[in-house]
């Protein structure tokens, strides 16, 4: 392994810095005593918590599509729920979007770490006619993390944010540290990343997006170091997804990204 030299994140409280964030949600990654845990795959400003404006997953033009590829890993095996996927829907103070939501049920026998990541396919912005295409990732925990799924490359082909720290065992104030691979598995020096908090109350059962749970610190931008490393502190307990904006074609107006939810205790 290569010495460490992650770069230091900048909070921008404060600063509504236009940012787009798609990832995977679901209530906590501790999933200790549940047999069943729902999923949302989502896209937007979460830092604006209920009044953020979503932007319709897996939408392109008139035209929706489930998503291309949905799995887990655990104990090393590769389990499929891309079957599972259906329409959601998810609504704020302001709008309402298209999610694309799953639940894991007979998948979590036994205890350790599940590895989740969502393939949505390509989803367009109208307001800005961009096109947006990547990865969504995290893992869930049953009974204490076993193993080191949680750590390994796991989605071969697609950009990845590989964390160095569970990403259900998170601490305020602690240091996280990941780093940022392209499609080859090559790290991406000098790449942006952006963390934003899930500001706000999610009710699963009723696709709500309600509230504003904290003011200040909500989003941080940061960027890779010459070996493909960031780091950053978390100033709020919650729900972060951090994102890395790996490809971005300004001409033809599309984007390729991954992002990783991490939970902070």
């Amino acid at each position: 392994m290569k010495k460490f030299l992650g770069v230091l994140a900048v909070l921008v409280a404060g600063i509504n810095l236009y940012a787009h964030n798609q990832f995977i949600y679901t209530d906590t990654l501790n999933v200790t005593g549940k047999s069943s845990v729902q999923f949302k795959i989502m896209f937007g400003h979460p830092d604006d918590g209920g009044e953020e404006a979503p932007i319709p997953v897996g939408k392109v033009k008139d035209k929706t599509h489930l998503a291309e590829k949905v799995f887990a890993l655990h104990n090393g095996e590769k389990i499929n729920l891309t079957s599972k996927v259906k329409e959601g829907h998810i609504k704020t103070d302001k709008a309402s979007g298209r999610t694309l939501d799953f639940t894991m049920d007979s998948e979590l026998k036994g205890g350790g770490d599940w590895v989740i990541v969502a393939v949505p396919g390509e989803t367009l912005d109208d307001n800005i006619s961009y096109t947006f295409n990547g990865i969504v990732k995290t893992v869930i925990t049953k009974d204490g993390s076993k193993g080191d799924d949680w750590k390994k490359r796991v989605a071969d082909g697609y950009y990845e944010i590989i964390p160095f720290t569970n990403p259900s065992m998170v601490n305020v104030n602690s240091v996280f540290k990941g780093c940022l691979v392209d499609k080859k598995g090559n790290p991406m020096k000098n790449t942006d990343v952006s963390i934003d908090y899930i500001n706000g109350k999610i009710d699963m059962k009723k696709g709500i997006f309600t509230g504003q749970l904290q003011k200040e610190k909500t989003a941080i931008r940061t960027y890779t170091d010459d070996n493909g490393y960031f780091v950053v502190s978390f100033p709020h307990k919650g729900l972060w997804s951090i994102r890395g904006k790996a490809f971005v074609d300004r001409e033809k107006k599309y984007v390729e990204d991954t992002s990783l939810l991490v939970e902070v205790k």
